[in-house]
Protein backbone atom coordinates (compact mmCIF):
# COMPACT_ATOMS: atom_id res chain seq x y z
CA UNK A 1 0.00 0.00 0.00
CA UNK A 2 1.46 3.33 -1.06
CA UNK A 3 1.72 5.94 1.67
CA UNK A 4 1.66 3.55 4.63
CA UNK A 5 4.94 5.00 5.92
CA UNK A 6 3.50 8.50 5.93
CA UNK A 7 0.42 7.28 7.77
CA UNK A 8 2.48 5.43 10.40
CA UNK A 9 4.71 8.49 10.83
CA UNK A 10 1.72 10.78 11.35
CA UNK A 11 0.19 8.41 13.92
CA UNK A 12 3.53 8.17 15.74
CA UNK A 13 3.82 11.97 15.87
CA UNK A 14 0.29 12.32 17.24
CA UNK A 15 0.91 9.58 19.83
CA UNK A 16 4.20 11.21 20.86
CA UNK A 17 2.56 14.61 21.21
CA UNK A 18 -0.23 13.10 23.33
CA UNK A 19 2.28 11.29 25.54
CA UNK A 20 4.33 14.47 25.89
CA UNK A 21 1.34 16.49 27.00
CA UNK A 22 0.43 13.82 29.57
CA UNK A 23 3.92 13.92 31.12
CA UNK A 24 3.98 17.61 31.99
CA UNK A 25 6.44 17.27 34.87
CA UNK A 26 9.06 15.85 32.56
CA UNK A 27 11.04 12.66 32.77
CA UNK A 28 13.86 11.94 35.19
CA UNK A 29 17.31 12.68 33.78
CA UNK A 30 18.34 9.01 33.77
CA UNK A 31 15.28 8.10 31.66
CA UNK A 32 16.09 10.92 29.22
CA UNK A 33 19.64 9.58 28.90
CA UNK A 34 18.41 6.03 28.26
CA UNK A 35 15.98 7.26 25.59
CA UNK A 36 18.68 9.31 23.84
CA UNK A 37 21.14 6.40 23.94
CA UNK A 38 18.50 4.00 22.58
CA UNK A 39 17.56 6.32 19.73
CA UNK A 40 21.24 6.92 18.95
CA UNK A 41 21.94 3.19 18.85
CA UNK A 42 18.93 2.60 16.59
CA UNK A 43 20.10 5.33 14.20
CA UNK A 44 23.58 3.77 14.20
CA UNK A 45 22.20 0.33 13.29
CA UNK A 46 19.93 1.75 10.58
CA UNK A 47 22.82 3.73 9.12
CA UNK A 48 25.17 0.75 9.19
CA UNK A 49 22.62 -1.53 7.57
CA UNK A 50 22.07 1.00 4.80
CA UNK A 51 25.79 1.55 4.28
CA UNK A 52 26.65 -2.15 4.28
CA UNK A 53 23.64 -3.24 2.23
CA UNK A 54 25.45 -3.02 -1.09
CA UNK A 55 28.82 -3.95 0.39
CA UNK A 56 28.09 -7.58 1.26
CA UNK A 57 26.24 -10.15 -0.81
CA UNK A 58 25.33 -13.71 0.14
CA UNK A 59 27.02 -16.22 -2.13
CA UNK A 60 26.60 -19.90 -1.38
CA UNK A 61 27.49 -20.48 2.26
CA UNK A 62 29.24 -17.18 2.90
CA UNK A 63 29.42 -13.48 2.32
CA UNK A 64 31.24 -11.78 -0.52
CA UNK A 65 32.58 -8.24 -0.25
CA UNK A 66 32.46 -5.67 -2.99
CA UNK A 67 33.21 -1.96 -3.23
CA UNK A 68 35.22 -2.01 0.03
CA UNK A 69 37.80 0.48 -1.24
CA UNK A 70 35.02 2.78 -2.46
CA UNK A 71 33.49 2.80 1.03
CA UNK A 72 36.86 3.50 2.68
CA UNK A 73 37.67 6.29 0.22
CA UNK A 74 34.20 7.80 0.66
CA UNK A 75 34.56 7.85 4.44
CA UNK A 76 38.03 9.42 4.27
CA UNK A 77 36.94 12.07 1.76
CA UNK A 78 33.76 12.77 3.74
CA UNK A 79 35.69 13.07 7.00
CA UNK A 80 38.24 15.46 5.53
CA UNK A 81 35.54 17.53 3.82
CA UNK A 82 33.50 17.73 7.03
CA UNK A 83 36.56 18.82 8.99
CA UNK A 84 37.54 21.48 6.45
CA UNK A 85 34.00 22.87 6.35
CA UNK A 86 33.73 22.63 10.16
CA UNK A 87 30.34 20.94 9.88
CA UNK A 88 30.38 19.67 13.47
CA UNK A 89 31.02 23.15 14.87
CA UNK A 90 28.16 24.50 12.79
CA UNK A 91 25.81 21.80 14.04
CA UNK A 92 26.86 22.48 17.64
CA UNK A 93 26.18 26.19 17.15
CA UNK A 94 22.78 25.44 15.60
CA UNK A 95 21.96 23.10 18.49
CA UNK A 96 22.79 25.77 21.05
CA UNK A 97 20.66 28.28 19.14
CA UNK A 98 17.65 25.95 19.32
Amino acid sequence: MIGIGTLVNAIAIIAGAAAGSLIRGGLPERIKNIIMQSVGLAVLFIGLSGALQGLFTVAGNGLERQFVMLMIASMVIGGITGELLQIEAGLEKAGQWF
